[in-house]
């Protein structure tokens, strides 16, 4: 197998540096690190793999590493001894753990947008009177209103209903936006609730978005809509005024 001639000489290497060398690895043979490897690098690599997929089962890969591994190789996280949909719902499931929102066909992203195929997918085959009762009991679990006809951006009407009265509530007690950059990082409710605001910012800009939670959300904060784009002329502004030196 082929491999760079400059190998790190470290005995632990990052996530990143792990994920460049598989990368580089894959350039260069075609394929991924195998067991049969006698080359004793290229056996910690394919065992990183393996880790890396034990992660992704367990639920434990962030959706950033998940999209950076398909990036390599859609083969990377799949495991011969499950299914193409289990291993696509665990996806799905880390997507709405980072998000806190289901993934849409509006997305620029191409593994969001095959995702929210999946989705649509598994709603119609419910539809149909097709779907294996096991898998239907797996999705209510993950998602109660799992097949509940949305109303713009992968919410339901109650779910939106839920979401915006955290964000009310929020508002209030803060009087400001959620943020994804708030200081105070750990708070995952915070990020949450700042991706759902994102969210109706977007089906706004895209002319998605009932009437009704338009007026809802410009109850709240009459200026909800054009926030970022007054702050992105602000960090403009700064950076043109910036002295130089």
């Amino acid at each position: 197998m082929k491999i760079e001639n400059q190998k790190r000489t470290r005995s632990k290497l990052t996530w990143l540096e792990f994920f460049t060398e598989v990368k580089e690895f894959y350039e260069l043979n075609g394929c991924l690190p195998a067991k049969d490897l006698t080359d004793t690098h290229e056996k910690r690599l394919q065992i990183w793999c393996n880790n890396q997929k034990q992660l992704f089962k367990d639920n434990k890969l962030s959706a950033d590493r998940v999209q950076m591994l398909l990036g390599i190789s859609s083969e990377i996280l799949k495991d011969r001894r499950t299914s193409l949909w289990d291993n696509t719902f665990r996806t799905l499931k880390v997507f709405f753990q980072e998000n806190g929102v289901l993934p849409t066909t509006l997305s620029k992203d191409s593994l969001e947008k095959k995702l929210a195929g999946w989705v649509q997918t598994q709603k119609l085959v419910k539809k149909d009177g097709k779907m294996n009762l096991e898998r239907e009991k797996l999705l209510l679990e993950f998602l109660p209103t799992f097949f509940q006809e949305n109303r713009g951006h992968g919410y339901s009407d109650d779910e939106w209903a839920e979401n915006f009265g955290e964000f009310k509530k929020f508002f209030e007690l803060n009087n400001r936006l959620p943020s994804k950059y708030s200081i105070n990082k750990d708070n995952k409710e915070e990020l949450i609730l700042a991706n759902w605001v994102g969210t109706q910012r977007l089906n706004y800009r895209n002319k998605n978005i009932l009437p009704e939670r338009e007026k809802l959300l410009l109850e709240v904060y009459p200026a909800f809509f054009i926030v970022r784009e007054m702050k992105r002329r602000y960090c403009v502004s700064k950076r043109r005024n910036k002295p130089k030196f």
